[in-house]
């Protein structure tokens, strides 16, 4: 069973890769590891390379600053 985090964060990447893909950008993969840690979207536009991460959010009863500076640290 897919967890309402999941479900939410693959539907974040399917719309991101929709845009990208409007923008010329069909070389996208998902859910690699770069660097040790896996990323949800990496791409490569204009000869460099992007590595996205989608942050869904805290969860209920967690502090949304914890979430983003360790969303940012990783």
């Amino acid at each position: 069973m897919t967890s309402p985090t999941t479900a939410i964060r693959e539907e974040l990447a399917d719309q991101l890769q929709r845009h990208l893909n409007r923008h010329a950008i069909s070389d996208v993969e998902r859910a690699t590891v770069v660097g040790g840690h896996t990323v949800d979207l990496l791409f490569t536009a204009d000869r460099e390379n992007a590595a996205l991460l989608i942050d869904t959010g805290p969860l209920p009863g967690r502090c949304p600053a914890r979430e983003l500076r360790l969303t940012h640290a990783r």
